[in-house]
């Protein structure tokens, strides 16, 4: 069930990290970090290894390749990711207010994910199930509404953060 009269807030505020890839010591010295946060979580033994938050990628429609090049099968979106997170609630929200902590204006055929994700990196010996569920909304007509686009229309990332609730 649905629960209504829930703030619904796309955070971009985050522990973002400038790394340089081109220098490969530096990834793996976040990689080692995340690790010992991993392990520290684990050994807690309260559960924690397993967190999860919810993702947005908020990305703009680039262009349309051709079908024949598009390989793989769709996993279409969810209705529902919780009792928080369900569809009509995030299509009030998107459709009736600024709900990012950033200057937005949405324009034809945006497109927002929302996407489970563990809070800790995997760690070998220690897996976990894999989280696959999703739902997503596009922008059409001037306005949002649940859905995805064909395979074929490529989108480019505009900006991604965690799903912030009234509960969170």
């Amino acid at each position: 069930m649905c629960k209504k009269d829930l703030k619904i807030h796309f955070c971009t505020c985050s522990n973002k990290q400038e790394v340089d890839i081109d220098f490969p010591d530096e990834v793996e010295q976040l990689y080692q970090h995340k690790k010992n946060e991993a392990t520290n979580a684990l050994l807690q033994k309260d559960g924690s290894y397993n967190e999860i938050y919810y993702k947005w990628t908020l990305s703009y429609f680039e262009e349309e390749i051709d079908k024949r090049r598009v390989m793989g099968m769709m996993v279409y979106p969810q209705r529902n990711m919780n009792d928080e997170l369900c569809a009509e609630n995030i299509l009030e929200t998107l459709n009736s207010e600024n709900c990012f902590d950033f200057e937005y204006t949405p324009q034809e055929k945006d497109f927002i994910k929302i996407e489970k994700k563990y809070k800790f990196v995997e760690l070998e010996g220690n897996r976990r199930p894999f989280l696959m569920d999703y739902i997503s909304f596009k922008f059409e007509n001037g306005q949002w509404e649940f859905g995805t686009y064909p395979m074929h229309y490529m989108h480019k990332r505009i900006e991604i953060g965690k799903v912030k609730t009234s509960k969170n």
